[in-house]
């Protein structure tokens, strides 16, 4: 009878059972309560990987759409014409930062990727590969357009020097054009002074240093032309063919100068065969000089002969005669002699030119 005292009455164990049946559903409601959060945290997370696995793979698409842009660009035009070279060069950098700037979006969305798989995964393994390759292939973009700028620059510097060379060459041409006009209007001075022939020799000389700078400056043109088209290649042309113009312009006024030149010419006598003390045999030529624009004065004569063998045209001998002038009158003043040996017997021509100052 003792021990059925601790036996709680009816009352209290109904309570007990209804609290230990209570803390059982607290417990599981609390566990199914985890196992739901637990499930949930993971559906997010996948849902999250998946989302963002499909973020890179969608840029990764649009990256390489950019970089089908630039491998599309068209090739360089002629890089001598620098401004065009300029234009495609800009070009070519606006389609290299594009792609540039979807590279660092795709690096972007492949670090918030890699943090959510793991490290040794084929996933991982592929984002970091991709990454890696699009980050070499926008530092072989960046070296081509260094390359191209440098290019541009040395281009660039050849049409400036060309051009340098070109104009310069001009100015040379353009002083001695006026050098040798200026001259051929000055002859006023030198008209029956003794010196026209050293005048007109100066404007002859003047004449050739212009013609031989246009030759100059027509390589240089051509030169600079390499970098020049249309209407401004055509124009060194043009400007040429004007240089070459101003020749004739500058021989025309030359040959007008002819007319004060006194004409001076040989008048042959007789040719005598004769033996020298030496016994050598010899033609003896006399003639006379006459200048036949008196009384412009003419000096320093010389009549420059040659006797020419008929039989092969060979020189025999030669004789530079001085003439004096006669003053007052226009032939020189005494009848003058060339000596010229020879062999006996044979047939022989008598050639001469006159050389004299005026």
């Amino acid at each position: 009878m003792a021990a059925l005292s601790n036996i709680p009455p009816k009352k209290d164990r109904t309570m007990l059972y209804i609290g230990i049946i209570a803390v059982i559903a607290i417990v599981v409601i609390v566990a199914a309560a985890l196992t739901y959060f637990y499930f949930d945290d993971q559906d997010r997370q996948n849902k999250n990987r998946e989302r963002l696995k499909q973020v890179f793979s969608d840029q990764l698409n649009a990256t390489n759409e950019v970089y089908a842009t630039v491998t599309a660009y068209p090739a360089a035009p002629n890089k001598n014409y620098v401004d065009e070279y300029r234009g495609w060069i800009d070009g070519y950098i606006q389609r290299v930062s594009s792609y540039s700037e979807a590279v660092d979006t795709l690096v972007s969305n492949g670090t918030d990727l890699k943090m959510v798989i793991a490290s040794d995964s084929s996933d991982y393994a592929n984002v970091t590969q991709a990454c890696n390759q699009a980050n070499d292939t926008v530092r072989s973009l960046n070296d081509s357009v260094k390359r191209y700028e440098t290019e541009y620059q040395g281009r660039l510097a050849l049409k400036n020097n060309a051009s340098n060379d070109y104009g310069m060459a001009l100015e040379r041409s353009a002083g001695f054009y006026k050098t040798a006009w200026d001259q051929l209007h000055n002859e006023t001075t030198f008209i029956g002074s003794g010196f026209y022939h050293n005048f007109l020799k100066a404007c002859e000389q003047n004449i050739s240093y212009y013609n031989q700078s246009i030759a100059q400056a027509q390589s240089f043109g051509t030169v600079y032309q390499n970098y020049l088209k249309g209407a401004d290649y055509y124009a060194i042309n043009a400007t040429i063919d004007g240089m070459y113009g101003n020749v004739t312009k500058l021989q025309t006024r030359y040959n007008e100068l002819l007319v004060h030149k006194p004409n001076a010419t040989v008048t042959l006598m007789d040719l005598n065969t004769a033996i020298s003390g030496t016994g050598q045999w010899q033609k003896v030529q006399n003639f006379q000089v006459i200048n036949n624009d008196y009384p412009m004065i003419i000096s320093d004569v010389v009549v420059h002969f040659q006797l020419v063998d008929k039989a092969n045209g060979n020189v025999r001998s030669t004789a530079d005669v001085n003439v004096e002038m006669a003053t007052g009158i226009g032939y020189s003043r005494y009848i003058c002699q060339a000596i010229l040996p020879c062999d006996e017997g044979g047939n022989y021509d008598i050639k001469y030119t006159i050389t004299y100052e005026y």
